[in-house]
């Protein structure tokens, strides 16, 4: 699996993976990092939230075959000692609530 991202073309982050064998039972980590309650995005130039809901990500391993980012380094985070860590999932039916402008 691919993966690019890009904000604004001069933050970049790519990364390849192995999808391993399935997460029967996640740890606290790897819960808290998937966890997702809430999405953000810009609708007509103002910043925006949603609530969602959904059920647990069925998770897998995934060993990193190639990662090549500055997304760390351009946000000032010291992580060039720290081994990268990776999960998969196949994804989960998302329910998202009414979008709510701020600003």
């Amino acid at each position: 699996m691919d993966y690019y991202s890009s904000r604004g073309g001069r933050v970049r982050a790519r990364i390849q993976i192995e999808i391993g064998a399935p997460l029967n039972s996640p740890d606290e980590l790897a819960s808290f990092l998937v966890a997702r309650f809430r999405l953000y995005s810009i609708h007509r130039g103002r910043l925006c939230s949603a609530a969602v809901e959904h059920q647990p990500w069925p998770l897998h391993e995934a060993q990193i075959v190639r990662l090549e980012q500055n997304v760390t380094d351009d946000s000032g985070l010291e992580v060039h000692n720290q081994r990268p860590l990776a999960h998969f999932s196949p994804g989960v039916d998302v329910r998202v609530g009414p979008l709510v402008k701020h600003g």
